[in-house]
């Protein structure tokens, strides 16, 4: 996806360039696109799913989640809620705009507990919505159960 920030994209293999998929891994492993705006967050996120399987790809803004790329459309975006240039949510919206993305399945992930959010993510189309911190076990079965279409 153009204007993804240099970071560690990992796969089943372990670490690749910046910005780079790993072509040993470009088999049927679900793509993951992490979007958080802090890099430890999305660093962790990556280093839970790699081991289940997944490859991932982040971004550390909502503009740059949003700008699709066909040689790597994610199948889940987990997107961060607070981000700068577009958050979260912003993000989710131009998603669904898109004809491309529409359908991608998109799990919010934030650090506000307010119960004000769940319904805000909802609202957007989340399919899941988790609140920081959460244990990797969640994480890794939130990504596997929304990839799978199974409910919550």
């Amino acid at each position: 996806m153009p204007g993804l920030s240099p970071s560690r994209v990992l796969g089943p293999g372990g670490a690749t360039g910046p910005g780079e998929l790993d072509e040993s891994s470009r088999g049927s492993e679900p793509l993951v696109l992490v979007a958080d705006d802090e890099a430890t967050v999305r660093e962790l996120i990556c280093e839970v799913l790699a081991p289940s399987g997944y490859r991932t790809l982040s971004a550390s803004n909502g503009r740059e989640a949003s700008t699709s790329r066909p040689d790597t459309t994610p199948s889940l975006i987990v997107v961060d809620v607070m981000m700068p240039a577009m958050d979260g949510y912003a993000t989710v919206a131009r998603l669904r705009d898109d004809p491309e993305t529409a359908r991608i399945p998109v799990t919010i992930i934030t650090g506000q507990a307010s119960p004000t959010y769940r319904p805000l993510s909802e609202g957007v189309g989340a399919r899941a919505h988790l609140t920081k911190p959460c244990s990797p076990v969640r994480l890794a079965d939130t990504v596997r159960r929304v990839l799978t279409g199974q409910p919550g």
